[in-house]
């Protein structure tokens, strides 16, 4: 989150665990998230309150799902 908001980068990835996504997520201000329908093991989910943000792009492959979304109050801006 530092390095954000201390250069001139217009656009940051943020590829993390469980821990990175929860310090980065009050600095985004746009999410793409890839949904693979399958059922995989592990105990760690990326959590989000959808209700922040809205659908701006949809996309759908073979075997995955690409979503957009921008922050709610962000549009335009």
């Amino acid at each position: 989150a530092q390095l954000a908001l201390n250069t001139n980068y217009p656009r940051l990835w943020v590829a993390g665990g469980a821990e990175i996504y929860k310090l980065a997520m009050p600095y985004m201000g746009s999410l793409i998230i890839s949904n693979i329908p399958e059922d995989i093991e592990g105990d760690t989910r990326f959590e989000w309150d959808i209700d922040q943000w809205w659908m701006v792009g949809y996309r759908s492959e073979e075997r995955i799902t690409i979503a957009h979304y921008t922050r709610r109050g962000l549009i335009g801006k």
